[in-house]
């Protein structure tokens, strides 16, 4: 782990690369999104689909390799998911 000082100075030689300024403004319109979607947008289809499709925002996900997963492949419908039912 970097130090704060280590830090301040790779970030002081940081270049941005060619389509930065748009990926950071794309992120910060994402951020500002998904903290002002309510609780029933968030449960939707399209926001399910918003979160986890890795290319529609290309935001920093824990899940490994980009585009390593579909929403549309993985999904079940809510209704499927009855209580109990995942063993």
């Amino acid at each position: 782990m970097l130090t704060d000082e280590q830090l301040t100075t790779v970030w002081k030689g940081f270049t941005p690369p060619a389509g930065w300024a748009k990926w950071r403004r794309d992120y910060l319109d994402f951020l500002s999104w998904l903290r002002n979607a309510s609780g029933s947008e968030l449960r939707t289809d399209a926001a399910q689909r918003k979160l986890w499709n890795v290319g529609d925002h290309r935001v920093p996900r824990p899940i490994g390799v980009r585009r390593a997963w579909s929403a549309n492949a993985s999904a079940a419908p809510a209704h499927s998911l009855s209580k109990g039912s995942l063993g």
